[in-house]
């Protein structure tokens, strides 16, 4: 076979080897870590950054906005999936946009998928559009186009500490991917040798990450067994099977049945993991949604796949999609809560007469410090983190109905041996003090004792203020109870 050399890179039987890869690898600054075992149950959220953008927000179940992240994870999600795009319109799907996207998944404590299209937009069943970078370029330099590309993400994934778990190289690759040159019905060689400088790529950065391939129509066996038999007669390696399956409300049995069956084939057939990477039903038919996810769930795990993501389903009044899992109300359907079977149920609200104040609501009034998110566990959509030093303070507003006593509590972390206390602060005048005891790590959150505070009706100003050079411990919310209290506009 012929060696074709481009700059560093040399092309063999669909194998790219990068001359530079060890030097680049040395260079990371965190190890790969083993990746997990457990049941995947997640989302793919590619247009969460988006959405804000455009002033999208998303409130749980009792309509309290909350970020979008922390309501997944209430309803048992424990894994997030990105997708890339190589020079997108205005950014989104860029690898920026996704190396943000998968810092917030990351510190929320998720798993991470990521889902390279190898192209500038949409590629699926029905299109697989080279990049306009790519366009021109012959075969040999699409294999390094595929390798660079690949190994350029992972590279800034991995320099931020990010080793996504499973790695998808091409998304929907029915037909393969970078048509023509791809198209895997005129040339299954070219597909094969595409997936694998994909594959080598990944591995060259993240050896413990797994390689998905994925197709559409978890239904039809005849597909799978024809692109996965193409594949394997061309010496393609891969690690997972991936699936797309969206039924209808009056056709869910029937697909589900046939895409359980496909599965048992695909792993006793390749002897390789299955997951389902894409799913979703129409967002204004929750309960039949609800029952499809159910039986996704169990009926899947129990034939020995891997996980099941929902694709987008924070969508709601967006691009004209509808099969999100989101009312128009901006609260969760209940199809999401299929994914909180075998999960820890949410915390229960705060009970009646009190309210909690975190960082992006109205009565949170601010940090002597930052509004955080590198540490996981809090909620909202992070954290103060007061400076290190004496007389730093956080400060929030509330309104009571009439004077009285009542109970204030903080929701802390404090990762280090001693206590960061705080004097409690009242309209001005100096309190209590409110021990906030270390927790054992930055990302393990507690509540503070309880204190009982006299406030006068109307609204008060309440604060924590430092007693110590190192400041107070991370601050993830106030809850104040009592008759009539209400969070209320800072000045």
């Amino acid at each position: 076979m012929i060696d074709f050399a481009f700059p560093g890179i040399k092309l063999r039987r669909g194998r790219v080897v990068a001359s530079m890869i060890v030097l680049a690898v040395s260079t990371l600054a965190f190890a790969a870590p083993s990746m997990a075992q457990t049941f995947a149950k997640g989302a793919d959220v590619s247009w969460m950054t988006q959405m804000e953008a455009s002033g999208i927000r998303w409130s749980n179940d009792n309509g309290t906005q909350q970020d979008l992240l922390q309501i997944l994870k209430d309803h048992g999600m424990n894994s997030i999936r990105l997708r890339v795009w190589v020079n997108p319109s205005g950014g989104w799907n860029g690898v920026n946009d996704v190396v943000a996207k998968a810092l917030r998944a990351r510190n929320a404590g998720y798993r991470i998928m990521i889902d390279f299209h190898y192209s500038d937009s949409w590629a699926d069943p029905g299109k697989q559009t080279k990049p306009a970078a790519w366009r021109t370029h012959t075969f040999d330099q699409l294999m390094a186009d595929v390798y660079q590309h690949t190994f350029n993400t992972m590279n800034t994934l991995a320099t931020n500490g990010i080793f996504p778990e499973w790695v998808q190289v091409g998304n929907e690759t029915n037909n393969g991917m970078l048509w023509e040159d791809g198209r895997a019905s005129v040339n299954m060689r070219n597909y094969a040798w595409l997936v694998n400088s994909g594959y080598d790529a990944v591995k060259a950065v993240s050896a413990n990450s797994k390689v998905v391939v994925h197709v559409s129509n978890a239904y039809d066996n005849a597909l799978f067994r024809w692109n996965f038999d193409g594949l394997r007669a061309n010496g393609a390696r891969w690690d997972i099977i991936g699936m797309s399956l969206y039924p209808e409300p009056g056709n869910w049995q029937t697909l589900l049945g046939q895409a359980i069956t496909n599965i048992n084939d695909m792993r006793s057939r390749y002897g390789k993991g299955v997951m389902i990477v894409e799913t979703g039903m129409t967002s204004t038919e929750a309960t039949a949604s609800k029952a499809f996810l159910t039986d996704l769930i169990t009926r899947s795990r129990n034939a020995g796949a891997l996980g099941v993501f929902y694709w987008e389903p924070e969508a709601y009044n967006w691009q004209g999609y509808s099969k999100g899992a989101w009312n128009t109300n901006g609260r969760p359907t209940i199809a999401l809560d299929a994914f909180i079977e075998g999960s820890p149920p949410p915390p229960p609200p705060p009970p009646p007469g009190s309210i909690t104040l975190q960082e992006n609501l109205t009565g949170f009034c601010g940090v002597d410090g930052t509004i955080d998110s590198n540490n996981a566990g809090y909620t909202g959509s992070g954290f103060a983190n007061t400076n290190n030093a004496t007389g730093t303070t956080v400060r929030w507003r509330v309104n009571a109905a009439a004077a009285g006593n009542f109970t204030l509590q903080w929701r802390f972390a404090n990762g280090t041996t001693g206590n960061r206390p705080g004097t409690l602060r009242i309209n001005g005048a100096n309190g209590t003090t409110v021990a906030l005891p270390a927790t054992g790590a930055w990302t393990t959150w507690t509540n503070s004792s309880s204190v009982t505070a006299a406030l006068r009706a109307g609204a008060n100003d309440i604060a924590l203020v430092a007693t110590t050079s190192g400041g107070l411990a991370n601050i993830d919310s106030m809850t104040a109870s009592g008759t009539g209290v209400s969070a209320v506009a800072c000045n």
